[in-house]
């Protein structure tokens, strides 16, 4: 009784170290064009951009509008106030970057170019053995004559 489980253990063991883990890496890359006053600004809208087009963005609008009328002796007067304001916030992150141009326009205005790269490495586990869809199957059927 004892060999046999030690018999089942080895042939378990024996098994279970041919398991082998398949390591995938893939590379994203994506680019983006910011502007801004400094190179540095331009250089961060233009990374924000290029994550945004690869993960996403989330944009927050807020609206204002004001309607005012004032009358007098002269005549009235209507002033019409209008104010957005536009955030976004970027759902992704990046490995790295790469500057691929930066320049100065005749207003000191920079505009930036930049890739981004994201590396995703993802484990799979392999079980040994052939696959599930390799496998033989075999299927019973009841062949004996129904009594009617």
């Amino acid at each position: 009784m004892k060999i046999t489980k030690i018999l089942f253990l080895g042939l378990f063991l024996s098994l279970s170290l041919n398991a082998k883990v398949i390591t995938t890496t893939s590379t994203k890359s994506s680019t983006g064009e910011g502007t801004g006053l400094t190179r540095e600004d331009a250089i961060n809208n233009a990374i924000i951009e290029a994550i945004g087009k690869m993960s996403g963005v989330s944009i927050n609008s807020l609206k204002k509008s004001n309607t005012s009328v004032s009358t007098g002796n002269s005549g009235s007067n209507i002033q019409d106030n209008y104010s957005e304001q536009i955030s976004k916030a970027t759902k992704g992150r990046a490995d790295t970057y790469e500057i691929n141009s930066v320049e100065q326009d005749a207003n000191g205005k920079y505009t930036a170019n930049v890739t981004i790269f994201k590396t995703t490495t993802t484990k799979k586990y392999q079980v040994p053995g052939l696959s599930a869809d390799n496998r033989r199957s075999i299927t019973v059927f009841d062949s004996t004559p129904d009594a009617a």
